[in-house]
């Protein structure tokens, strides 16, 4: 019956598009393992889009902001990371799709050009988000387009790296059945 219900659910997801469904969900199975990981020190990987401490860059309240509820309640903090390849390839989500090369001029990178635009070289860049949030603050700064403003609230460090590479799956990889 469960397996039934966790179909129809896809199915309802997909066919709305509905990403708050899709959201819901997410949430839903990451808390049906709370008792694995209540307590522990933990690293969730989700896209960047998910990981925001506040309302996420696709506006709503995401895993990010869940884990960083459920860790204020127990007193402790979390450390939102976002990983940011500005130039190269990307893999596909789905296997047997082509890799994609990133648009320098997509929205999350048009957005980030405050900050993209100090990285200098092939080296990775690594940005405390705290000193900006601080200045906002102390309205030292104002920040005046709201996806930036997400990111700087959202985030406690933007980790950009120049030019990134699509991930292969092996073959013989377990991922890959």
């Amino acid at each position: 019956m469960k397996i039934i219900s966790a179909l129809k659910l896809s199915a309802k997801i997909y066919n709305s598009q509905s990403h708050h469904l899709r959201i819901q969900l997410m949430k839903n199975q990451l808390m049906e393992k709370y008792s694995d990981w209540a307590g522990k020190r933990n690293l969730f990987k989700y896209g960047a889009n998910h990981l925001a401490k506040g309302e996420s860059l696709m506006t709503i309240y995401d895993i990010g902001n869940l884990i960083n509820n459920i860790n204020d309640s127990e007193y402790k903090k979390s450390l939102n990371i976002m990983i940011l390849g500005s130039s190269g390839t990307q893999a596909s989500p789905f296997e047997g799709y082509p890799e994609e090369k990133i648009d320098e001029n997509s929205n999350i990178l048009n957005t980030l050009k405050p900050i993209t635009s100090a990285v200098i070289g092939d080296q990775w860049h690594c940005f405390d988000m705290l000193p900006l949030r601080k200045a906002m603050n102390e309205d030292k700064i104002v920040i005046k387009d709201i996806r930036l403003l997400r990111i700087v609230k959202g985030y406690d460090i933007i980790i950009i790296i120049p030019k990134v590479t699509a991930s292969k799956i092996a073959v013989d990889s377990p991922l890959s059945h």
